[in-house]
């Protein structure tokens, strides 16, 4: 029995171009979630796969030589190897752009037909890369379009993002390149065009070439994928592999992007049509509909080796509010938290004291969150001129504002309160109070009224079902005593807090 076929891949990325290329934001990004996928779902290990992030001449060079050695001992022990080379960054007529050093077209087939293998697949995302069929004197065809008596090569498939005179793109809400999103998309199962669970090259391609030209052109741009060879019906995926399957039922009327709710990166997207089952590891995801007049979305956890059905017409909910770059929406949830609050002594009459806080807040839209704080706090002094004794609670109102990265959401903010403070102290009349909270005398018992005023540095952090929140404020406060006084106010919170949709 012939052994089994075994995939190597050369992964390469490069966000720099050379001097004077905007660089990109999402390349390593998206050479980081193909691998992801191809291990996942493609069966391959980390021995397999050869990653080049930032990359380089040399770095692809040595990438090449370890592939080499991998390939040469799998064979012989008997198996065949196939080889995927995927490329993600800028490039043009003269070949990849890696920061400041140039990579010919020619020069990258050349190096990568050393590695000894049975067949090799070549996709290459980015600008002008149909020029590499054009390098080699051949036609640009497609699948569907090859001409009359066209002979592909029997042991390899070159695959472009764009044609030789045309731009790949990079976009926001989807967080990566066109091509790139699509072909991880369809790895992942939107590309199960008959519904096997298992994805061919040429299963790949048509759905890779058709969703990237139709989302450009609804950008009013022009990018068509292009094919030149053959492998067809090698597969590159299999949903057997994956850790836990979305089986997506209902009709898909707009983009259903599925994203991870810890690492707010788009996972996969179900374009209208597209296979119903999306492989995806165990864990927590939000499935967002992006529509032309706003977003619907659904949240969902799903167990290893589980097949969650999710019926998008019952599940998704309309959505308004705070996402974050091509990441997670915020349903206007109402959060309520709880922790511990600590304000440190900025001034005389101020008594470092530590409590408890309880927080209500709302997200608004488009960053803005509003919040109601309770606070309370107990804290005391003692020295041999004095001992103060403080008790104090404080009604605050804030606003925030998000700025979200990978599931964290982080911002500045303002916090507005008043607070009551009941001080008990002993003190000599030089001792370093003074006379603020009534006539000096050997024991005093005040109660005062302090409005507040604070600049925030708030945090949150996602911890599966819950947030973990941190706020700094600092800022001043205003001591309505027998003496009026301004003085400094520095308060720190730290909680939990649970969101209600």
């Amino acid at each position: 029995m012939a052994a089994e076929a075994v995939w190597l891949a050369i992964l390469i990325s490069s966000n720099a171009g050379l001097p004077g290329e905007e660089p990109l934001h999402y390349a390593d990004e998206d050479a980081d979630e193909l691998q992801q996928a191809l291990t996942q779902l493609g069966g391959l290990n980390a021995e397999q796969v050869f990653r080049v992030p930032a990359a380089s001449p040399e770095g692809v060079t040595h990438a090449l030589s370890a592939a080499v050695l991998r390939s040469s001992q799998l064979r012989e022990q008997g198996h065949p190897t196939r080889l995927l080379v995927y490329y993600t960054g800028h490039a043009g007529a003269d070949g990849l752009h890696l920061g400041e050093d140039v990579l010919s077209l020619p020069a990258l087939k050349t190096a990568a037909r050393v590695v000894p293998a049975d067949e090799r697949v070549f996709a290459i995302d980015a600008c002008q890369s149909g020029a590499l069929f054009r390098s080699k004197g051949a036609r640009l065809v497609s699948v569907s379009g090859a001409p009359p008596g066209f002979r592909p090569p029997s042991d390899e498939a070159w695959i472009t993002s764009s044609g030789a005179e045309e731009q790949s793109f990079e976009v926001d809400r989807r967080r990566g390149s066109l091509f790139t999103h699509f072909f991880v998309s369809g790895l992942r199962g939107a590309a199960d065009g008959d519904g096997d669970h298992q994805i061919t090259l040429v299963e790949l391609f048509d759905f890779v070439g058709r969703q990237t030209t139709d989302a450009a052109a609804r950008m009013g741009q022009s990018q068509t994928p292009q094919w030149q060879g053959a492998l067809g019906g090698l597969v590159l995926s299999d949903l057997s592999r994956s850790e836990a399957v979305l089986e997506v039922v209902g009709p898909v009327s707009e983009p259903l992007l599925v994203v991870d709710r810890n690492t707010a990166r788009v996972v996969a997207e179900v374009p209208v049509g597209a296979g119903s089952f999306v492989g995806v590891p165990a864990g927590r995801y939000q499935l967002l509909e992006v529509g032309d007049d706003g977003y619907r979305v659904a949240e969902l956890s799903v167990a290893r080796f589980e097949e969650r059905r999710v019926d998008v017409s019952s599940a998704l909910a309309d959505a308004s509010g705070v996402r974050s770059k091509g990441g997670l929406v915020v349903r206007r949830p109402l959060r309520v938290g709880a922790g511990v609050v600590g304000t440190a002594g900025a001034a005389p009459g101020q008594v470092p004291g530590l409590g408890l806080a309880l927080r209500v807040d709302r997200v608004v839209g488009h960053g803005h969150d509003l919040g109601l704080v309770l606070t309370g706090w107990h804290g005391s002094w003692q020295s041999d001129v004095a001992v103060v004794r403080n008790r104090r609670v404080d009604v605050a109102g804030d606003w925030s504002y998000d700025l979200a990265w990978r599931g964290v959401r982080a911002g500045p903010g303002v916090r507005a309160g008043v607070g009551w403070l009941h001080q008990n102290g002993e003190r000599r009349a030089d001792g370093p109070w003074g006379p603020w909270f009534g006539p000096d005398g050997a024991a005093t018992i005040s109660d005062v009224a302090v409005p507040s005023l604070q600049a925030l540095a708030r945090v949150a952090v996602p911890l599966r079902d819950v947030e973990l929140h941190a706020t700094l404020g600092l800022g001043a406060e205003l001591l309505m005593a027998s003496e009026t006084r301004l003085q400094p106010l520095a308060q720190g919170t730290l909680g939990l807090a649970w969101s209600f949709r």
